[in-house]
Order: structure tokens, then C-alpha cells, then sequence
């Protein structure tokens, strides 16, 4: 269909390698494509259409024979972050090109249409620039601050566990909410009437404190539970979480129209905005 959102899934294939003699067995980017396409159907975002080529792309193989049908259909860049896309030519080819043909199509921050999925640690300064403004899909929890190696993988030899899905449903929402803009108009002035919210507000501001990656499924169920009782959540829990010193003013607005202050702590320390301590 032309009015189709193409997202396009960016990865190294060394990270959908099969660990294990299981016949049946899927490598991680395998397995979240699946769940992904279906849990996009589950929400009903029937436009959202998931490109991923499953070739590998050699030395001699020419890049715009590969995959530049998908780069140009593509309204969205899912980045499958880890080492080894960092070290392919070809993932960074396809990062660029993005960027490219989105300025030329008059996209103003072309970084808005892109989402991180971290498969393995990658320190956020290392990252593209475009791509160190948010902390992105974790699907690992990190074991020791100190140890880059030291990570626990939601998704191990095919077999997942329940962080993984929850991982997974954030990421297909904000999938969502993207192609939904995108469908309407980015630049479209909102509606002079809004749609009466399901719950009613009750008028009261909880902060919750944004989490760190192990204490994530449980500040996705609390924000769930007070928006439900008609509190209002703050900082948004759809906005990420600057990366530079403007973090400071970001938490202290939140705070400022706040009553209570809830702040899940778990073994991580979270990421240290620029110049600020970790924000656990």
C-alpha cells in the first residue's frame, strides 16, 4: 500500500547468529522481528511495515543492489545496537543514507525518526551523534557499572524471558506513536478539540523518576497504575531523558509540578547525563 510506513531494521548479522543445535532455534534479531511485526498487529498499526534484508552482505556485493530499495521506501531507522554494528561498513553505510535521503525529503531532524535497540553495551558517546540523545530499548540489563562486559541478555539461545516482551512493547508503542505523526503530519497544528482522555484527570502530578534498565518493566507497570487512577506522570514517561546539562532543567521542571516524589532504585546506577552524576 503506498500510504505504508516502512521502518527499516538496521543490523549486523553476527547478531542473529543461532547459539545452539535447536533445529528451531531463531538468532536474536530473527526472534525480535517476528515479535515485533506481530506485536505491531496486536496494536493495530496495520501501516507499519518492518524491512529487514536477511542477506549477507560481502566484500564484493554492491550496497545499493542490497538495500537501497528498503533505505528509500523507509520512513524509520531501527538501529539493532551493539559492537559489531558499530564495526560494519555497511551498517554505517545505511545510517548515513537514512539521514540523507530523509533531509532531502525535508524531514527538519531526521534523529526523530530513529530508535535504538540495545542488544549489547554500547557507552552512549560512542554512538553516532544522532543516536546519543536517547538511552533506547535496552534488551540487557547490566550487571557491574564498571564492567562493559558484564551484561545479562533478556534474550539468551532462543529462549527469552519476561523483560524481553516488555522491552518489546515500549518499543512497538513508540513505533507507533511514530508512524501515527508521521500519517498525520508531522507538522500538523493539533486539533482544537482533544479527545476526552479515558480516565479523568484527577488533577494531582506523581514524579517518577526515570529508571535505569534493570527497574524498567516496573516503571512501566507504576506508570500504568497512576495513569490509570487519573494521575498525571512527570517527567513524560514518552520523552527520553536529555543527555547533556539540560537534564538539570528538564528534572526540575518535572519536579516543580509535582506533590510526590517516587523514584524506583534497583542494582543499576543508569547513565550519567553530561557533566551530572548518575541519575540513580
Amino acid at each position: 500500500m503506498s500510504d505504508d510506513i516502512v521502518i527499516f531494521l538496521s543490523y549486523a548479522h553476527d547478531d542473529d547468529l543461532v547459539l545452539s543445535p535447536a533445529p528451531d532455534e531463531l538468532g536474536f534479531v530473527s526472534f525480535l522481528d517476528q515479535q515485533l511485526r506481530l506485536k505491531l498487529r496486536d496494536l493495530g498499526a496495520r501501516q507499519a511495515k518492518v524491512w529487514r534484508d536477511r542477506r549477507r552482505i560481502g566484500q564484493g556485493d554492491q550496497f545499493a543492489d542490497i538495500i537501497d530499495d528498503g533505505l528509500s521506501q523507509a520512513e524509520l531507522f531501527v538501529v539493532v545496537m551493539s559492537s559489531n554494528w558499530m564495526q560494519r561498513p555497511y551498517c554505517r553505510k545505511e545510517f548515513e543514507t537514512f539521514l540523507e535521503l530523509r533531509k532531502a525529503a525535508g524531514v527538519a531532524n531526521p534523529a526523530t525518526r530513529m530508535l535504538v535497540v540495545g542488544k549489547g553495551y554500547v557507552d552512549r558517546s560512542a554512538r553516532p551523534p544522532e543516536l546519543q540523545g536517547q538511552e533506547g530499548f535496552l534488551f540487557y540489563s547490566r550487571d557491574d557499572e564498571d564492567d562493559v562486559s558484564a551484561i545479562t541478555p533478556f534474550f539468551n539461545r532462543g529462549k527469552c524471558n519476561d523483560r524481553f516482551y516488555a522491552e518489546l512493547d515500549d518499543l512497538a508503542g513508540g513505533l507507533q506513536k511514530r508512524v501515527t505523526q508521521i500519517l498525520s503530519g508531522a507538522q500538523a497544528a493539533p486539533t482544537a478539540q482533544q479527545p476526552a482522555p479515558i480516565v479523568t484527570p484527577n488533577g494531582r502530578t506523581v514524579f517518577l523518576a526515570k529508571p535505569a534498565s534493570d527497574m524498567k518493566p516496573a516503571y512501566v507497570r507504576l506508570v500504568t497504575e497512576l495513569q490509570g487512577k487519573g494521575f498525571t506522570v512527570a517527567p513524560d514517561p514518552s520523552a527520553d531523558m536529555p543527555s547533556d546539562n539540560s537534564a538539570a532543567a528538564f528534572l526540575n521542571d518535572a519536579l516543580s509540578k509535582a506533590e510526590v516524589f517516587v523514584h524506583l532504585v534497583g542494582d543499576s546506577g543508569g547513565f550519567a547525563p553530561e557533566g551530572l552524576d548518575n541519575i540513580v
